[in-house]
């Protein structure tokens, strides 16, 4: 059940804006001859071995690597031709062509993980930091901190933590919290509303035609007027309830054992996928009338790849087992240029035919990679 309540529960700090510019820099890997860096074709990734990649994504010739302090802890994303990455406790601002950096910054939150992927929007960027309890804007330009909130909901634990995204839309930043979305003012992180819901929030809110999208470990998703709070519709689907796409009318959602396509207008179930095994990591990839997602054994080191057909349900391949990860740790799978990225704990990024599932190109890394990589087109940015 959704509750609308007040913001009188939960104490909400709003940090001055302050700028603490990492000292430390990176250290670019100059390559000889250089690759032409086209970022309508480029795929960036990062590994455990503190490496930032990027590669040309039709045929996975590199074109710059970039050596950061920490792992790489979260998917890259690109944004007005600057990729930015997470690594540990900071964040670093690169020029997507050339690899030069731009700015990092350096969280007051020192020695504790980041936990999402950076978003940007508008003029300011977004992440989580401080092991998911506190969200972050700064100045997309800069680097300059414009504003920082601690999480106030709280994980079934009582911990406080976010887990998943946040979604900024209607110059608003949404973020779930325990089993709390908050709605702040994307210019001051002030609370404007919170929205109560039946069970946590592991995965990102989604925005998209006035309609807020929210899926809770009840194994509910729950559709709410964006600007109101106010409940259009819900559907009960079971399990824990991840990520939540949109794409044309169709809602795809995943929980930890299945896929599930929904009306975007009613809720109204067309189909479900599960599994042969669990510890799906997310159907969260639609390319060309494919839904792709990858999942791995919860006790082993593998992880496997399945392609969908995303009017029926119907699967049309599921092949290729590779290093996955342990307890759920492989890479969602990236689907762009008619491709399919996926990467793991083999020190390797694979590109694989998107209709057949046929190795296409591989690239070695220096370290494990745990996170999906993302991929720029001229369609846009995927990860």
């Amino acid at each position: 059940m959704l509750h609308l309540v007040n913001l009188t529960a939960f104490r909400i700090l709003v940090l001055t804006a302050i700028s603490l510019v990492a000292g430390a820099c990176s250290q670019l890997t100059p390559l000889a001859p250089p690759a032409p860096a086209i970022q309508n074709t480029t795929v960036f990734v990062g590994d455990e071995n503190r490496t930032l990649y990027a590669l040309n994504a039709l045929t996975g010739s590199q074109q710059w690597q970039v050596s950061t302090q920490e792992l790489i802890s979260s998917p890259p994303t690109v944004s007005q031709r600057i990729v930015y990455a997470l690594s540990d406790h900071q964040v670093y601002a690169l020029d997507s062509q050339t690899g030069q950096k731009k700015w990092t910054y350096t969280s007051e939150d020192t020695g504790t993980n980041t936990r999402s992927t950076l978003i940007s929007s508008g003029d300011k960027v977004y992440f989580v930091g401080n092991n998911g309890r506190k969200l972050y804007a700064l100045d997309a330009l800069t680097g300059t901190k414009k504003w920082a909130v601690s999480a106030p909901g709280f994980d079934p634990s009582g911990y406080p933590r976010v887990y998943g995204l946040p979604t900024a839309a209607n110059q608003k930043v949404y973020i779930g919290s325990g089993n709390t979305v908050y709605v702040l003012d994307a210019q001051t992180g002030l609370a404007q509303q919170e929205l109560l819901f039946g069970g946590g929030i592991y995965g990102a809110p989604l925005v998209a035609e006035g309609t807020l999208f929210v899926g809770c470990y009840d194994g509910k998703l729950y559709a709410l007027d964006a600007l109101t709070g106010q409940a259009k519709w819900e559907s009960s689907l079971g399990g824990w309830l991840i990520y939540v796409n949109l794409v044309g009318r169709t809602l795809y959602v995943n929980s930890w054992q299945e896929v599930f396509a929904l009306d975007v207008r009613t809720g109204a179930q067309h189909w479900r996928f599960k599994p042969a095994i669990s510890g799906n990591t997310g159907a969260r990839s639609i390319a060309n009338g494919i839904v792709y997602g990858s999942y791995s054994l919860l006790d082993s080191p593998e992880a496997q790849l399945y392609a969908l057909d995303a009017a029926t349900g119907n699967k049309k391949w599921d092949t290729w087992t590779w290093p996955g990860g342990f307890n759920g740790r492989a890479s969602r799978a990236i689907a762009a240029n008619g491709l399919v990225y996926v990467a793991g704990r083999d020190h390797t990024l694979y590109a694989l035919d998107g209709t057949t599932g046929q190795i296409r190109w591989s690239s070695p890394t220096s370290g494990d990679i745990t996170t999906s990589p993302c991929v720029v087109t001229q369609q846009g940015v995927f990860f």
